[in-house]
Order: C-alpha cells, then sequence, then structure tokens
C-alpha cells in the first residue's frame, strides 16, 4: 500500500517534460495505436520510477555532508545509496523486459538512444550559483603589456630593442 500510494504522489510530481517524452518517443516508432499506448504506459512507469529514485538519491547525498562526522549515520547513508543504486538498475531492467515483449530489438534499441538523449540532468538540477564577481574579475600584478612578465627567461639590457634586428637583442 506505501508503495502505490509513494508511486501515486510521484506520478501527480512528476514534471510535465517526462509524460511529453514518453509520448514522443513512442510517436517516433511508427507504432499501431494499441502497442503505442502500452510503450507510453511503460515508459511513464520508469521515468516515474526514474525521478522517484533520483529524488531518494538527492535526499541521501544531501545528508551524507552532515553525516561525515558520525560513522554509523554515514554508514547507513552509503548502505541507502547502494540501494539505490541497485533500485535504478532493477527499473532499468524491467524496461527493457516490458519493452521486449511489445518491440523488436531494433526498435527498443530506437528507445533506449531517445530515452540517453532526452535524459534530464539529474545529478545536479539544482542551479549552481554564480561565480562572485572577485573570481571573474582576476587582476595582473604586473603589466600584462609588458614584453618580458616577472618571472620570464627573457632579460635583456635596458637598452637594447628586440625588434631592430630580425634576431632581437643579443645576450650580453
Amino acid at each position: 500500500m506505501r508503495t502505490i500510494v509513494a508511486l501515486f504522489v510521484v506520478l501527480l510530481a512528476s514534471p510535465a517534460a517526462f509524460a511529453q517524452r514518453a509520448t514522443t518517443i513512442a510517436d517516433q516508432l511508427d507504432l499501431s495505436a494499441n502497442v503505442n499506448a502500452k510503450v507510453v504506459t511503460v515508459l511513464k512507469a520508469y521515468d516515474a520510477e526514474i525521478a522517484h529514485l533520483d529524488a531518494q538519491r538527492r535526499d541521501v547525498r544531501r545528508k551524507l555532508l552532515p553525516a561525515r562526522r558520525d560513522p554509523a549515520a554515514a554508514d547507513r547513508l552509503i548502505d541507502e545509496g547502494l540501494a539505490n543504486q541497485r533500485a535504478r538498475l532493477r527499473a532499468e531492467e524491467t524496461l527493457m523486459t516490458n519493452l521486449r515483449a511489445l518491440l523488436t530489438p531494433t526498435q527498443i534499441a530506437a528507445v533506449v538512444v531517445m530515452l540517453e538523449a532526452s535524459e534530464p540532468d539529474t545529478i545536479s538540477p539544482e542551479p549552481r550559483e554564480a561565480p562572485t564577481q572577485r573570481a571573474q574579475t582576476r587582476t595582473a600584478t604586473y603589466d600584462r603589456e609588458a614584453l618580458w612578465p616577472p618571472g620570464s627567461r627573457q632579460r635583456f639590457s635596458a637598452d637594447c630593442d628586440p625588434f631592430a634586428s630580425m634576431h632581437g637583442c643579443s645576450r650580453q
């Protein structure tokens, strides 16, 4: 019962892009209406499960930082992360099993390619902070227009004109 409620909540909270993705992928395969509807159902269930697992993974990763000082909590969270990875693999296996019952191998390969191409960024969906102004503008401690910046090997006398001849200044 708890699983059904969790799946129902995920289906209600899933982004519209997932629903649109399943329909678009199924339409690209040129299937009959009956098979098309079944493929859409399979893909929507897969997307809902992956969205749920990604939310769990983000939650585990968020909890890992404060838990690094508590070995027991860190160990429990690592186990949760591994269980999450196993569940994701099981979801992908279930997807392939369900698609094999409906599609040919070439159609399944097309579905896999389209799924990978349309996969949302699941690793870091939160937007990152913009770099600070200080990080964007770096000031040089020397004149950038100088012919030989500090630390360079070019150490010539002040009376040398490197452009006077084709070979530059000779060392003195």
